[in-house]
């Protein structure tokens, strides 16, 4: 609206510029000139028009300013004698950003924001989720089971899936888990993964190496990987962690 009432302005703007220029000229005539010198001498007394209209333009702004500044003080006054009605206001305002906030950062977490793997989009989750880690996607707490080992077998050998891991998770109150030579042992989330479960979701090691398939094999020493930010925020961000020794409920892992 306010975009039309300025265009409105502009158009009326013009043709008050145009009206005086006509009667300038209308006396020029009347003096005795032609049409064509009239036209020349009114436009010369009135002087540059484009100048005239940025002056004119300057004062719309000035006056919106003053117009804003005027509203703003007159409503400030308003509220100062309504305290009750002032904090109703604030109130209304506060929990109305909240929850709008909040629902955003919601949306933004399920349905905007995809998971930092390869191909999210074709990522399917199977099996029953129990506990405080159910819902979709990869659960983040509760215990989670897929079946059996003979079915995630099975399935891996009748091409229905493009790819096929496995995962489980620990109970949601975590395990103890602790690094040689770092002190105590601390709670943590933990999940027991296939080999392939790195590779099918397109993920790498910052340092180090995944957890590959032939850690499949029941001769294969137990390894582990931590995620970057335990790396950062429990271990310092130390690049001598790789290799050492690190227990997750009381089992020895590289």
């Amino acid at each position: 609206m306010r975009w039309w009432r300025r265009k409105q302005r502009e158009r009326d703007l013009e043709r008050e510029l145009r009206s005086h220029v006509e009667l300038e000229a209308e006396e020029q005539r009347e003096a005795g000139a032609s049409s064509e010198e009239a036209r020349y001498a009114a436009r010369r007394a009135f002087g540059n028009t484009t100048l005239v209209k940025e002056e004119v333009r300057r004062a719309w702004s000035e006056r919106w300013f003053e117009d804003f500044f005027q509203d703003l003080r007159y409503t400030a006054r308003h509220l100062r004698k309504a305290p009750g009605f002032t904090t109703a206001a604030v109130v209304s305002l506060a929990v109305g950003i909240g929850a709008n906030t909040a629902i955003f950062t919601i949306i933004n977490a399920v349905l905007l924001k995809s998971l930092p793997v390869r191909d999210p989009g074709n990522l399917v989750l199977l099996g029953d989720a129990r506990g405080s880690g159910s819902g979709s996607g990869i659960p983040q707490g509760g215990s989670f089971v897929l079946y059996s080992y003979d079915l995630y077998k099975h399935l891996q050998d009748t091409n229905v899936f493009t790819e096929l891991c496995a995962v489980q998770s620990t109970t949601e109150t975590g395990v103890g888990i602790r690094l040689a030579g770092w002190g105590e042992s601390q709670l943590a989330q933990a999940k027991l993964v296939s080999g392939n479960y790195f590779e099918v979701l397109g993920i790498k090691a910052a340092i180090g190496r995944a957890i590959t398939p032939s850690d499949d094999s029941p001769s294969a020493p137990p390894v582990a990987l931590v995620s970057f930010r335990y790396w950062k925020n429990k271990l310092g961000g130390d690049p001598s962690v790789i290799g050492s020794t690190i227990y997750v409920g009381g089992t020895p892992f590289t």
